[in-house]
């Protein structure tokens, strides 16, 4: 995806919604930090580490 490979640990965040109505689930909305993972990649320079 156009990032070499770094071979770092990331931690990312991630919350899930499901809404579920007579026992199937009906609906789903899912969120994740990608600007961090990108930071911590290295992909994005996280604040104060910009270049300059």
């Amino acid at each position: 995806m156009g990032i070499p490979p770094t071979g770092k640990d990331v931690t990312v965040t991630r919350i899930e919604i499901l809404r579920i109505a007579d026992g199937k689930f009906v609906e789903h909305w899912e969120s994740f930090d990608q600007l961090g993972l990108l930071q911590q990649l290295g992909a994005i320079p996280a604040p104060g580490q910009a270049g300059g």
